[in-house]
């Protein structure tokens, strides 16, 4: 099935695979659920994930889920101009979203929807770095450009927390990597058990994460980094067979917030919290340095 684009939206009159965007909160499987409703007035079960694409627009890269489902109840146009039932050998016959063009070709060829034995892989395996559980640096960077984009179209606060585990090489060749492994595990656990639902952790290296934090000016962002700081040099973090060992160890920090709509300030927003990171490093260790500018 294909849907027509309606007049007033953004390439009007092309034909699309019928979804939409994931709203903030929501899951990709709830979101295509609602976006079938809304566009066709049915319901749908979703299955497992056909097709990952990947394409990259003039401000933004879009990753697009395509999950094979089943419809239930009658589909009619709803949000849609039109909808088409197209078989597979005519799919390239339509003039369609440039996102949807390397996919539907790809049917074309084969001239089945049933894709080629491949292992299936969830959107958590897509998005998750799988050691820690928290984003991957590849998603991070798409939820960093949504949140950088909305705090500059509506001028709200938006901060970065870059935290790095202090001489992780060194607690590595002392307890051994499976253990610095288990103390980034807890690490991540506990710095997501004290984030609030709207913010976004990252990793962005071997010892280093990120945390996006929505609606937080500098001094908000200082206050979570040095509260964050000040637990892990307290704890001590279970390691080793049954978690009988314990290791110690200290994070640095650095943090850089938004300053209203300045040119270039989006894409200097992650360059800032970095350069307060390493000056936070390079003054000894286990500290919070606020970006200057802030």
């Amino acid at each position: 099935m294909l849907t027509q684009r309606s007049e007033g939206q953004p390439m009007a009159g092309l034909w699309e695979l019928p979804g939409g965007k994931v709203e903030p909160g929501e899951s990709p499987t709830v979101a295509l659920g609602r976006e079938i409703a809304e566009e066709l007035g049915c319901g749908c079960s979703v299955g497992a994930i056909y097709e990952v694409v990947h394409h990259r627009y003039p401000r933004f890269e879009l990753v697009l889920l395509v999950y094979r489902t089943h419809l239930i109840g009658t589909p009619r146009p709803v949000q849609v101009a039109a909808i088409h039932w197209v078989p597979p050998a005519e799919l390239t016959r339509y003039e369609v979203l440039p996102a949807d063009v390397e996919l539907i070709a790809r049917i074309a060829h084969a001239g089945s929807v049933d894709p080629a034995p491949r292992p299936r892989q969830t959107f958590d395996e897509l998005t998750r770095d799988a050691p820690t559980g928290c984003l991957n640096p590849h998603y991070l960077r798409l939820r960093l450009d949504e949140e950088l984009d909305r705090a500059q179209r509506y001028a709200r606060p938006l901060a970065l927390l870059l935290t790095d585990v202090d001489e992780l090489s060194a607690l590595n060749d002392r307890h051994g990597r499976a253990a610095g492994d288990a103390a980034l595990g807890q690490l991540v656990a506990l710095m997501t058990q004290n984030a609030r639902t709207v913010d976004r952790l990252g990793r962005v290296s071997a010892g280093g994460f990120v945390l996006i934090l929505p609606e937080t000016p500098a001094g908000a962002a200082y206050g979570i980094a040095e509260r964050l700081r000040a637990d892990v040099a307290a704890r001590r973090f279970a390691v080793g067979k049954g978690r009988r060992a314990e290791l110690r160890c200290t994070v640095s920090c650095g943090v850089a917030a938004m300053r209203g709509q300045v040119a270039g300030e989006a894409q200097g927003l992650l360059g800032r919290a970095d350069a307060a990171l390493w000056r936070a490093k390079l003054t000894g260790r286990n500290r919070t340095v606020v970006d200057s500018a802030d």
